[in-house]
């Protein structure tokens, strides 16, 4: 069996949390992605985006769909996870981003599913993010010492870029601190 093709951008497993926690129609999907709560603060994305994301996930396999008729609506197509859809989402959420600017849309989704999850799964998230951040800040302090005096320039990127992570990971640790991981929302 060849291997499944790979989901290209975050939102995409997120549509999968979304659908992981119950099934859905699109303007169900769309609905809480325009709303400024949840993942509506990490995402905007149009309908017509939406609807072509998920049909490519239905193409791939991590989807399947439904015709349902009501008679006070329209038909409409139900989204439902699959097995591979669900192990490719819970893969996602549980490995760290890679690089800081991943944080702000990346990260904080995968901590908007991993919170419901339970307390640990939230907790391991956010401690395997701290490792990943700890060993990028390791990285940038080894690349600044490496640079000359006359370099001011450089050093003030790599000055940058460390005070960045340091706020991100003073910000994971305060999810840790202040129990932000046993939220049960979404």
């Amino acid at each position: 069996m060849p291997p499944k093709p790979a989901i290209t951008h975050s939102l995409e497993y997120a549509l999968l949390g979304m659908l992981a926690q119950q099934p859905r129609h699109g303007y169900e999907l769309h609905k809480e992605l325009s709303n400024l709560e949840g993942l509506g603060l990490v995402w905007r994305i149009k309908q017509a985006q939406l609807y072509a994301l998920l049909d490519k996930l239905e193409n791939q396999g991590y989807l399947s769909s439904r015709q349902i008729t009501t008679e006070s609506h329209p038909p409409r197509k139900e989204y439902h996870l699959t097995r591979s859809g669900r192990q490719a989402f819970e893969n996602w959420m549980l490995a760290p981003v890679e690089h800081g600017r991943e944080l702000r849309q990346d990260f904080l989704a995968k901590f908007y599913f991993a919170r419901p999850a339970g307390v640990e799964t939230a907790r391991r998230v956010v401690e395997a993010q701290r490792i990943i951040l700890l060993r990028l800040r390791g990285k940038m302090d080894e690349q600044d010492g490496a640079l000359s005096d006359s370099q001011v320039f450089e050093k003030q990127v790599y000055h940058f870029r460390m005070k960045q992570i340091q706020a991100m990971l003073d910000w994971l640790d305060d999810c840790l601190i202040n129990k932000s991981i046993s939220k049960e929302t979404p």
